[in-house]
């Protein structure tokens, strides 16, 4: 592979991030905004944030299951179905005037395919890693949480002098972006695993006890994990309302999700390191 193929790949991969996290910010970080914007209490906020990532977690091991077992489905056409399923759900909020309701399951269904093309996104750039091109995932990821920051404190400010309403046109924009940024990818040869000797098959398929039991310290490790996102979650999705309770506007949640962003950058350009 060439110097000025790979710096292209490299720029690919972290203009993907870029896009991803773009994307997931007014969908995602602004959701408050525009739902308290649309009507919603708190309380059925919640839900909807709490729906969405549940969702995605049924989704996510279904899809990479897809992924893995079928080479038609690779992880450019997956990630591209599920970016205009989603285009098609915030076209609907955009288009229709839906009640409660309606609006609820169009906006859970959008938030829950953008968490569940998370992973994927990361698969995607280590597609190419693994397929040996020399792309820094630190450095594309790092893009992702720079592109996160600056629009949040954009949209911040463009929300005060707009509408909290422009928060559903702007995610169909970037995911319109998203997309064409997909397709634009080059076709990475996909390395399929050895297949099981006989004996294994004899074995009834329990995959997910059987690995859980062999790597036992796995279990506390993800309630670790899920602690910390129960916590991270919580204060992402009523950032805007612990902001307004001691006078801050939506431009200090731009700027507060900016900070928090701009913080991850020196983990991500040092995870080759690390």
């Amino acid at each position: 592979m060439n110097r000025d193929s790979k710096i292209l790949l490299t720029l690919q991969n972290a203009g993907l991030q870029a896009l991803y996290w773009m994307t997931f910010c007014p969908i995602y970080s602004f959701a408050s905004v525009f739902l308290l914007f649309r009507h919603f209490s708190n309380q059925q906020i919640g839900w909807i944030i709490a729906l969405s990532n549940i969702l995605a977690v049924f989704l996510q091991p279904v899809l990479g299951a897809l992924v893995d077992r079928y080479a038609r489905f690779s992880l450019k056409r997956v990630l591209v179905i599920l970016s205009v399923v989603a285009l098609l759900l915030m076209g609907g909020m955009n288009l229709f005037t839906l009640g409660v309701t309606g609006l609820a399951i169009f906006y859970i269904g959008a938030v829950s395919l953008i968490i569940a093309m998370q992973p994927l996104v990361t698969s995607l750039t280590f597609e190419y890693i693994n397929a040996g091109r020399g792309i820094s995932f630190g450095l594309t990821r790092a893009a992702g949480s720079l592109g996160f920051a600056i629009l949040s404190t954009i949209l911040g400010f463009w929300v005060i002098r707009t509408s909290p309403a422009v928060i559903p046109y702007l995610s169909a924009v970037l995911v319109i972006w998203y997309i064409l940024l997909i397709l634009s990818f080059p076709r990475v040869e996909r390395k399929r695993h050895a297949t099981a000797p006989p004996a294994m098959h004899q074995v009834p398929a329990q995959p997910a006890v059987g690995f859980l039991r062999r790597y036992r310290r796995l279990v506390p490790f993800l309630l670790g994990v899920a602690c910390l996102f129960t916590f991270h979650t919580s204060i992402n999705a009523f950032l805007a309302q612990i902001m307004a309770s001691v006078g801050g506007r939506t431009t200090d949640l731009g700027v507060s999700l900016a900070i928090a962003a701009i913080c991850e950058l020196p983990a991500m350009l040092g995870f080759n390191w690390l």
